[in-house]
């Protein structure tokens, strides 16, 4: 049985942009909890990188893999607690 696909495949940067987004919403979420709560939003957020850096690190465009790996990573740093 052949998979059902919602759509047309994403391109890079839609794959890029909704990851982005997904991620920023984790750590904004995280923001706004306490404790377990605030810990699983984080790991959520740390999840999609993963997840998306895993899918795209093969791609031809190196350069600007590293560069939106960078920005990716930057945003999970930035929300780290202390």
């Amino acid at each position: 049985m052949k998979p059902k696909v919602a759509g047309p495949w994403l391109s890079y940067t839609e794959i890029t942009d909704r990851t982005t987004e997904q991620i920023r919403r984790y750590v904004e979420e995280s923001q706004h909890r306490t404790g377990l709560q605030a810990l699983v939003r984080r790991e959520w957020a740390y999840g999609a990188y993963m997840g998306w850096r895993a899918l795209m690190v093969d791609m031809n465009d190196q350069l600007t893999f590293l560069h939106d790996d960078q920005r990716l990573e930057a945003l999970l740093i930035a929300h780290e607690p202390l």
